[in-house]
Parts: C-alpha cells; sequence; structure tokens
C-alpha cells in the first residue's frame, strides 16, 4: 500500500511519515513520478522496520516554483508547519525537488517575465548557445540557488531548534536534492493523442514565439547547456551542513547527446514515462537513499 500522504489524503493517525518532500511535478506528476517510485522500490518497500523510511508527507504541486516554497510563498506557510517543533520532531528525512518549473517560466521582480533564459528572438542564429541570454539565465539561477539555500537553512535551523527544545534526539536529518535529466523541447504537453494538450507544451513553445532553429538537435543542446548549468548550481550544495545536504546527479541519466528514440523515457517535454522515472530512482536515488539508512 502506497505510503505517500498529502493535505488530501493525510497519514493514518499514528502512522506520522519520516520523509517530508517539497517539490514541483517530478513528485506530484499524476502518472507516475519519483515519490511512487521510490516508495514501490523493494529496497524501500521491503525495507519497513529496518530503515529511516516509514512514508512520504508531501508539499508543493504541479507546477510549483522553488521561490513559492519560503518567503511569501504560497506553499510557504504549510512548509512552515511542518518545520514547528511538534511536527519536524518526527521526520528524518527531507526530498527537494526544484529549479526545473523555475527554467520553464520564471519572474523577475524587475524585468517581466523571461522564459527559460532564451533571447527574444533567436532568428539566424546558428550556435544554440547563443541563444540564451547570460543575465536571464544568471537570474535564473541566482533564484533557484537563494530560494532553495533559504528553504535548506529553514530545514536545518527547525531541526537544530527542535533538538534544543528537547523536542528529539540529535540523531541527525539527511537533505536529498535532485538535479534534472536533460529534456527534448519536441513540444508535447500534458494530453492524450488526437487531443489539444491540457498543460503546456512548455518550453518549445517559448521557443517557437523567439523563433528558435526547429530542429530537434538543436533546441536539444539549448535545454541540455541550460540544465547543465542549473544542475551544476544545485550540486554546490552537497555536504553543506556538516554533510546533511546530498545532491542527487541524474544529469546524464539518459544520456548526453540527441538520442532519436527520446519518447521511450519521456512522456512530454518535462516528465519520464514511469519507467524514465524508475530507472532514475534504481540508478541514483536507492543507491544513495542506501547509504544514508532509508533503503537496504
Amino acid at each position: 500500500m502506497p505510503r505517500i500522504y498529502d493535505k488530501q489524503n493525510p497519514p493514518p493517525a499514528g502512522n506520522f511519515p519520516s520523509v517530508l518532500a517539497i517539490g514541483d511535478s517530478w513528485f506530484w506528476y499524476p502518472a507516475s513520478n519519483l515519490l511512487d517510485q521510490i516508495d514501490a522500490h523493494p529496497s524501500v518497500s521491503g525495507g519497513v522496520g529496518n530503515t529511516k523510511y516509514t512514508g512520504i508527507y508531501r508539499l508543493g504541486f504541479n507546477g510549483a516554483a522553488s521561490i513559492e516554497y519560503v518567503g511569501a510563498g504560497r506553499y510557504a506557510p504549510d512548509f512552515n508547519a511542518e518545520l514547528l517543533p511538534q511536527n519536524i520532531k518526527y521526520y528524518s528525512g527531507f526530498f527537494i525537488s526544484g529549479g526545473g518549473n523555475d527554467a520553464v517560466a520564471y519572474p523577475d521582480l524587475h524585468n517581466g517575465p523571461y522564459t527559460f533564459g532564451l533571447k527574444d528572438q533567436c532568428g539566424g542564429i546558428g550556435d544554440p548557445l547563443q541563444c540564451l541570454d547570460e543575465d536571464r539565465v544568471q537570474i535564473l539561477l541566482r533564484q533557484v540557488i537563494g530560494a532553495l539555500g533559504h528553504a535548506i537553512s529553514n530545514i536545518v535551523h527547525a531541526y537544530q531548534a527542535s533538538v534544543d527544545g528537547g523536542h528529539r534526539n540529535d540523531n541527525g536529518i539527511d537533505i536529498f536534492l535532485h538535479g534534472y535529466a536533460y529534456p527534448v523541447p519536441d513540444g508535447r504537453g500534458v494530453g492524450f493523442d488526437g487531443f489539444p494538450p491540457l498543460s503546456g507544451p512548455w518550453i518549445g513553445k517559448k521557443m517557437d514565439l523567439a523563433n528558435v532553429d526547429k530542429g530537434l538537435p538543436f533546441r536539444y543542446a539549448i535545454t541540455r547547456e541550460l540544465i547543465t548549468r542549473l544542475n551544476k548550481s544545485l550540486s554546490t550544495f552537497d555536504g553543506m551542513y556538516n554533510g546533511c545536504v546530498h545532491f542527487i546527479d541524474s544529469e546524464a541519466a539518459f544520456g548526453s547527446n540527441f538520442d532519436p528514440n527520446y519518447k521511450s523515457v519521456w512522456t512530454n517535454e518535462l516528465h519520464p514515462t514511469p519507467g524514465g522515472f524508475k530507472y532514475i530512482v534504481d540508478q541514483y536515488w536507492v543507491p544513495m537513499m542506501k547509504r544514508y539508512g532509508f533503503a537496504v
């Protein structure tokens, strides 16, 4: 039986989950997502009583940006509530998924909405990397790192306050932060064959507006560069706070060059197939979770 809970599906009385997950659609996508695959994995589901893992309580939603977990963000009140002494005492692990939705469309308070770090016009540009606007990319990366750094700091300080207040033992916590694989901006959104998309497309549409060359290898090179830089920024958190932050680098899970058979692992522009998510969990998440006692 799945052990993933949220506000609409609260945990049973007396069965408080040991992991708090905050994140975007890689934690919420309805067809399949990282949390579904983690919870169902034999090393996790078969390790009841032998690991730190007893289930997941998740916050956020599809489309959540990292800035929405902190400050005046719409998910910040719920996040802050879980960090209160009476709640954080139950958590030994924290899963963070953030940055992907920021990259698709993120706000800059001074200059309006920028999209995917692209220049306004890329028509006639022959080098994919020249389609990225360096200032916009830097704004994006600073926003993501600032918001996630704030969230991680909140977790660590709430944990220490809980220990100092005698609410829990000083037995440590583990914070798992993941990066992203390289998506293919082919214009596919969430939906069904023969019908308009229910959500998206995200990247391809923005590239069309900027008149980016329509060749998929060309467009893939742009997303690869941006995701590489996003992951590099996320990786700077690895080892922080006396080693309690662990970066899960699944950047090259599906290769680092354009593969014409990419649809076997990508459901649409942003979300892997169930098999794709399972592969990421098998190869990257479970080994890290075993190392820190959340899987056997």
